[in-house]
């Protein structure tokens, strides 16, 4: 969370962790969407990641969608 919002269209270098390992690249801060009592979250994009990145980030997503749909078709069941 940000205390003040970054100016869209701004390029930073941006890092997280994930429990495939760490997520760093470049990205384009995209408008902020939702104001909070302490700060702001701001939506970026990814402009420039590596391989080994882009393959953690997307088995991480992956694995979020799949708890989530498995989740959803119990709660249907």
């Amino acid at each position: 969370m940000l205390a003040k919002p970054l100016e869209a269209g701004e390029l930073v270098e941006l890092a997280f962790q994930t429990s495939k390992g760490t997520v760093q690249g470049m990205a384009e801060v995209l408008e902020p969407q939702a104001k909070a009592s302490s700060g702001c979250l701001q939506p970026f994009r990814f402009i420039a990641l590596e391989d080994e990145a882009h393959s953690s980030l997307s088995t991480v997503l992956h694995l979020l969608l799949d708890q989530i749909t498995v989740g959803s078709a119990r709660r249907i069941c």
